[in-house]
C-alpha cells in the first residue's frame, strides 16, 4: 500500500472539500487584492488632485502678495519678496506632504492586503495537509 492507499472514500471527499474551500478562499483573497489595488490607485489620484489644488492656491496667493506689494508703492526687491518666498516654500511643502500622505495610505492598503493574501494561501495549504494527515495520508504508514 502506497502513501495514498490508506485514504478511504470519506477521506478523499474531505480532501476534495478542503481543496475547494482553499481555492475559494484564495479567489476571494485575489478579489480583495484587486479591490485594494483600485483603492490604492484612488488614494494616489486623490492626493495628486489635492496637491494640484494646493499648487494653484499657492501660485494665486503669491501673485496676490506681489500685487499687494507693488500696489502699495513698495519696490519688488529682495526684501519685499520674503513674504512671497514664504508662501511659495510653505505651499510647496504642503504639496509634497499631501503626495507623501497619499502614497503612504496607498501602501498601507496594499501591504495589509498582501498579508491577507499570504494568510489565505497558507491557511488553505495547512488545512489541506492537516485534513490529509487526519484521513490517513501519512508517509510512514503502511
Amino acid at each position: 500500500m502506497g502513501i495514498l492507499g490508506g485514504i478511504g472514500v470519506a477521506g478523499w471527499a474531505a480532501l476534495a472539500g478542503t481543496a475547494v474551500s482553499g481555492v475559494t478562499a484564495i479567489q476571494a483573497s485575489n478579489e480583495r487584492n484587486a479591490q485594494a489595488n483600485d483603492e490604492a490607485a484612488y488614494l494616489k489620484d486623490a492626493a495628486q488632485q489635492q496637491a494640484t489644488q494646493i499648487m494653484r492656491a499657492r501660485r494665486k496667493q503669491a501673485a496676490s502678495a506681489r500685487v499687494a506689494i507693488a500696489g502699495s508703492g513698495t519696490a519688488l526687491d529682495q526684501f519685499s519678496e520674503i513674504n512671497t518666498n514664504d508662501i511659495e516654500r510653505l505651499g510647496a511643502s504642503d504639496e509634497q506632504l499631501t503626495l507623501l500622505t497619499g502614497e503612504r495610505r496607498a501602501n498601507a492598503v496594499t501591504s495589509s492586503n498582501a498579508a491577507d493574501a499570504s494568510a489565505a494561501r497558507l491557511n488553505a495549504i495547512g488545512s489541506f495537509v492537516q485534513n490529509g494527515y487526519g484521513s490517513g495520508w501519512k508517509g510512514g504508514r503502511g
